[in-house]
């Protein structure tokens, strides 16, 4: 420090040397969120409103066209005798009887 005697008598500057004082040390803080049951919630009844909305519709019609062409395989509750070869011969041929 020095002090000034010219204009200002007594004035005391600070020098702008570096002292040799380390900083103190900041204590080190956690940041933390906290989410309300009502945002909880929120949140999972959009998520499953955008699965409702992403998943295809199911038409009718197709599922009776499937439903019809299962009942061609059967007859009387068993599969019809054709329909028993074709299915042991695609087995035979895919162990390579």
């Amino acid at each position: 420090m020095t002090v000034d005697k010219v204009n200002h008598i007594n004035k005391v500057i600070k020098s702008n040397k570096p002292s040799n004082q380390k900083p103190k040390a900041r204590k080190a803080s956690r940041d933390s969120v906290n989410i309300s049951t009502d945002a909880r919630v929120q949140a999972e009844f959009k998520k499953y409103i955008k699965m409702v909305k992403d998943t295809p519709n199911i038409r009718q019609e197709k599922i009776d066209i499937a439903k019809k062409n299962l009942e061609s395989y059967f007859s009387d509750g068993e599969f019809k005798p054709e329909v028993l070869k074709s299915i042991s011969e695609k087995i035979a041929s895919s162990i390579k009887l």
